[in-house]
């Protein structure tokens, strides 16, 4: 469905930990863990497909889906501001569970295997398959970001509440919630206390992020852009640099964008090379009309640059920097035009 899917390189780790944990078992123990581990993940996997799909069809962009240790993240960019899209994109991923458990468990039963009592750890695999995809579901409707039941809630709450305001709320419940479980995890287990701490932050910073967002929604990247800057040409020598900025436009002899390098990395080149040998090709660029809050501030964090360039039909005008939105925000005025390069 054209939806890039990777794994991060510490899910190896979790594959690892689990073989080595079954392969003293007698005869297929390592091949047991292995398409247990592996059937788990595909599930996975259909939940955030489920997220992906239904944020596609109102209107979002779907970067990627990274499967991780503790689970799958969707890379969502232009979220749908109304809040039932905002529910239905949440609520689609633990509706995907609760079906593949309905599933695995009728298999389960119709292949005269029993679903009690519960047995997470040597059952058969579809009783286990049915059970694990129900707790998966129910984890993730808790209400507390970033799992899906947060966002339900933000969603609900969005019907009588600004934006702003539901994301407030619903990161305290968050917070309460990653109390009581740490809680609770304190005289049961300690990974429940991992577990509420990483709540915790996460309902915090997605307070955050929802406020930073909300300030600048409605401000176009010309208004805080610096312009105009310095650009080097693709074919000139290191050698020849004088000044070295955090980042630079790279442009061809005519002017046309190329792309962006970084002031450390041109610093450290041979005397001979070429500015375009050091020049990320692939990085993003922004649009003077694009939304600063709506896309252009999740491009530049994203990004890993301290800035991006500023391209108006395939010439650079201008660059925006991380530095300048934050002090835009601090000052709460806009940032005058630079001749400064950087």
């Amino acid at each position: 469905m054209g939806i890039p899917i990777s794994v991060h390189v510490s899910f190896f780790l979790l594959v690892a930990l689990v073989i080595s944990a079954n392969s003293g078992t007698a005869g297929m123990g390592w091949i047991n863990a292995t398409i247990w581990i592996v059937s788990v993940f595909a599930c996975v996997t259909i939940h955030e497909l489920a997220h992906s799909i239904t944020a596609r069809a109102k209107g979002a962009r779907v970067r990627s889906i990274v499967l991780l240790p503790i689970g799958g993240i969707s890379r969502i960019e232009n979220m749908p501001e109304r809040w039932i899209d905002e529910f239905w994109v949440a609520i689609t991923g633990p509706l995907a569970s609760i079906g593949l458990g309905v599933v695995a468990a009728a298999s389960a039963l119709a292949t005269g295997e029993h679903l009690l009592p519960v047995d997470l750890i040597s059952g058969a695999l579809l009783p286990r398959l049915a059970w694990v995809n129900l707790a998966l579901a129910a984890f993730n409707l808790l209400p507390a970001f970033p799992l899906d039941g947060g966002r339900v809630l933000r969603a609900a709450l969005e019907r009588r509440h600004d934006v702003e305001t539901a994301t407030r709320l619903a990161a305290r419940v968050g917070r309460v919630l990653a109390v009581a479980l740490a809680a609770v995890g304190f005289f049961w287990d300690v990974w429940l206390i991992l577990i509420a701490i990483f709540i915790f932050m996460a309902a915090t910073q997605e307070q955050a992020s929802t406020s930073l967002h909300v300030r600048l929604t409605g401000h176009q990247v010309r208004q805080l852009m610096r312009s105009p800057v310095e650009a080097l040409d693709a074919s000139q020598r290191l050698g020849s640099l004088t000044t070295y900025w955090t980042g630079f436009q790279v442009v061809t002899s005519d002017g046309r964008y190329v792309g962006l390098a970084e002031g450390t990395d041109l610093m450290s080149g041979d005397a001979d090379a070429l500015v375009g040998d050091f020049t990320d090709r692939e990085a993003p660029v922004l649009d003077l009309n694009e939304d600063i809050g709506h896309s252009a501030l999740d491009h530049l964090v994203e990004s890993g640059y301290p800035l991006l360039a500023v391209v108006d039909q395939g010439v650079p005008v201008g660059v925006l920097l991380l530095e300048d939105i934050a002090r835009w925000l601090s000052s709460s005025g806009p940032v005058g035009p630079s001749g400064r390069p950087y």
